[in-house]
């Protein structure tokens, strides 16, 4: 089974229509593409999380529109 350390990317969003399509829309259009991603709702807020190879330049993207961006190890299988 193959399993790695990866770090993920983790960001708080609005629960509201196109908010998933928007944070997509901002990786893509700056050559950033994610490996897996995984979305929780919540009532008011949205939990938007993924793997990508390109951690430093997501983050910095996102970071540069406003977004808070957690980061953390995890293990990948």
């Amino acid at each position: 089974m193959y399993q790695n350390i990866e770090q993920q990317l983790s960001l708080e969003i609005a629960n509201a229509p196109g908010e998933i399509a928007r944070i997509s829309d901002l990786l893509l259009s700056n050559g950033v593409n994610a490996n897996a991603m995984s979305v929780a709702e919540g009532v008011y807020r949205g939990y938007f999380r993924f793997l990508t190879d390109q951690v430093e330049e997501a983050k910095s993207i996102l970071i540069s529109n406003g977004l808070e961006v957690d980061c953390e190890r995890i293990i990948s299988v």
